[in-house]
């Protein structure tokens, strides 16, 4: 795949919602239909970053580069925007829930599809330092995993810190902690909060994982993490039932 092909792929597709541009647009479409719950701040933040890819999609490498730079630099003043002009009512804590849903589910996406390079064996360990700081920076740890364990690079070391250290915000069950947090305020958690303490028990299994198993764990993960986004649908967000078609002998009646 050429390096275009996969920037068009990863971040400029706007009819794919796993691409940046895509999830910006679909960002955008849902705050177009809650901004009687949404601040106005929220809105024309996100509406600013959609239209910014958007309008350097078509354009050289170093114009797209420098629009996803201020994309990543505009996510940071979204989170300042939600912290400040945001009510703390339903809307704020599924808003909540769903950041720290998504942060676990890349953070581990990531790591699955990275820890192949700081896995190997033989004559590829004379990188180890290159891919581990690479592997950190992509986990978006590199600071927090240095001050703890400096040059260390032990995998168990990296399972916990991703998995199960709380100091780290963006560590699973750190995430799902904050998900805990936010259920509490709301009625009818109970089924969700029966698949987050699945996420959380495969968290642990995650951090003390040997290293032929850590690909089954993650997915293991990513399961219960789906499970807690089926729950929260099928418990505040269901879908409406269609009305009955009219029974052919009714449509008969009436004629």
């Amino acid at each position: 795949i050429s390096q275009a092909e996969a920037l068009r792929v990863l971040a400029l597709d706007a009819e794919n919602p796993s691409s940046v541009l895509g999830a910006l647009h679909a960002a955008r479409e849902n705050l177009r239909h809650a901004r009687v719950s949404a601040p106005e701040e929220l809105w024309l933040a996100a509406s600013n970053q959609y239209l910014l890819l958007k309008d350097a999609a078509e354009q050289p490498l170093p114009r797209v580069l420098e629009a996803l730079s201020g994309v990543l630099e505009g996510g940071s003043r979204i989170r300042g925007v939600i912290d400040s002009n945001m009510a703390r009512d339903a809307a704020h804590s599924f808003l909540s829930i769903g950041v720290e849903l998504e942060r676990a589910d890349m953070l581990l996406r990531v790591l699955g599809a990275l820890l192949p390079t700081v896995t190997a064996h033989g004559w590829e360990r004379a990188f180890d330092d290159v891919r581990w700081s690479g592997l950190l920076q992509a986990l978006g740890v590199r600071s927090m995993f240095r001050q703890r364990y400096h040059h260390q690079t032990e995998l168990s070391s990296l399972l916990d810190f991703v998995s199960i250290d709380i100091s780290s915000p963006r560590s699973v069950v750190h995430c799902l902690r904050s998900v805990e947090a936010e259920l509490r305020k709301l009625p009818r958690s109970e089924r969700p909060s029966a698949a987050l303490t699945t996420a959380t028990s495969s968290a642990f299994a995650l951090a003390r994982a040997a290293e032929d198993d850590v690909p089954d764990a993650i997915e293991s993960i990513l399961t219960a993490l789906a499970a807690i986004h089926t729950a929260l649908v099928a418990s505040y967000f269901p879908e409406p039932e269609a009305a009955p078609l009219p029974h052919a002998d009714s449509e008969s009646d009436a004629a």
